[in-house]
């Protein structure tokens, strides 16, 4: 059972480095081309556009999330959204809030032994 939940967290950490380096993608594109995009669009790549949407012009600014991984995001917080999350991993240290549960009651954070380094990750 824990060689499966080193194989989630691993699956986990991979989804969020592929959404930081869509972001990378997505403004290196942008300044290659001297154009920015209004829309991010977030799929696995098995994902298929099957049904009639409307026309991006008519979506208000906000996140749109579909089962499985699809989202749909205004350029204007899409680096925020596929970065955060890579970046609090980056800059996280034991006893950090980032490495609390604090849905709970009490404080429930992850510590590492003493023996073990607190550096962030490189």
């Amino acid at each position: 059972r824990a060689s499966q939940s080193g194989e989630n967290l691993a699956t986990f950490v991979n989804n969020l480095m592929n959404y930081d380096g869509c972001a990378h993608m997505v403004q290196d594109r942008e300044q290659k081309f001297g154009n920015s995009y209004d829309w991010v669009a977030v799929t696995r790549p098995d994902f298929r556009f099957a049904l009639h949407a409307q026309p991006l012009c008519a979506y208000a600014e906000a996140v749109y999330h579909a089962h499985d991984f699809a989202f749909l995001l205004p350029r204007s917080f899409a680096m925020e959204f596929l970065r955060s999350p890579v970046r609090t991993l980056k800059e996280c240290v034991s006893g950090d809030a980032c490495c609390c549960d604090s849905g709970t009651k009490g404080s429930h954070c992850v510590e590492l032994p003493e023996d073990k380094p607190r550096n962030k990750l490189a």
